[in-house]
């Protein structure tokens, strides 16, 4: 699916966690239902970075993972 802010991902673990892309320009892989993905982050608290959300989900998870664009790769 084509992602302009952030999309959800489930872990090995099976937690849901909301990954929020950050910087200039577009993430360079087109992010499929199902894929692995690689991603190089940093966890923050949602509320703390700014972030204003309707998904209270985002929220109440209590930390994002924010990752640059480019730092984004499918396996």
């Amino acid at each position: 699916m084509p992602t302009d802010e952030g999309f959800w991902v489930e872990t090995a673990a099976q937690q849901r966690v909301w990954v929020q892309l950050i910087g200039p320009g577009e993430s360079p892989v087109v992010i499929e239902d199902g894929r692995r993905l690689v991603v190089v982050g940093v966890i923050a608290d949602p509320v703390a970075t700014g972030k204003r959300s309707r998904d209270a989900r985002i929220i109440d998870a209590g930390y994002i993972l924010r990752v640059r664009y480019d730092d984004v790769a499918a396996g």
